[in-house]
């Protein structure tokens, strides 16, 4: 009898706590406020950032590639390696923004710098139905490898984009130059 006193008396229990208010806001407001920063936290996670305003953006990265290697036979040997990368960039609200990536690896069994890339740039925001862009980036490697690295020492790039429609068309430009000893 006892247990069935005890079951009795927990169902109750359980049937108090379904009829309390678990609803999650109180108020209208509090939910607009939660669903607002919601999408803010969205925003920030996918990159989008507010164009007006500045911020400081700093990246660690980790990764797997194909490296040529060097070789005394002419034989082409690609080795996939590890790799880091290391990102800072800063972007002013009045569309100038400036990013430094260093890319690091082994090479003969030690850790070391590989590649630095410098890249300047405008991005146009201020209209709400065109967006543009320009960088240019300058490329620095690392002159004692074991292996190749990218004959590019050069990069512009531009970008158009309606984005006022339903449909977004862009177009985009890119245009590299370097040296052709950088391989050979």
């Amino acid at each position: 009898m006892r247990f069935f006193l005890a079951f009795f008396a927990v169902l109750i229990c359980f049937d108090c706590f379904a009829q309390r208010d678990t609803s999650l806001f109180k108020t209208p407001e509090d939910s607009i406020a939660f669903y607002e920063s919601v999408k803010e936290e969205l925003k920030l996670f996918m990159g989008v950032m507010n164009a007006e305003e500045s911020y400081l953006n700093i990246e660690a990265g980790l990764g797997t590639g194909y490296f040529t290697l060097k070789s005394p036979n002419d034989k082409i040997v690609n080795q996939n390696k590890l790799y880091y990368s290391g990102d800072i960039s800063y972007n002013h609200k009045s569309g100038l923004s400036l990013s430094v990536k260093n890319l690091f690896t082994t090479d003969r069994q030690q850790f070391s710098w590989f590649q630095t890339s410098i890249s300047p740039g405008y991005q146009y925001t201020k209209s709400s139905d065109w967006k543009a862009g320009i960088n240019y980036t300058r490329y620095l490697n690392k002159d004692s490898l074991s292996f190749y690295t990218s004959p590019l020492i050069n990069e512009f790039y531009a970008q158009l984009k309606y984005t006022g429609g339903w449909v977004k068309p862009g177009i985009a430009a890119a245009y590299g130059f370097g040296s052709r000893d950088a391989v050979t």
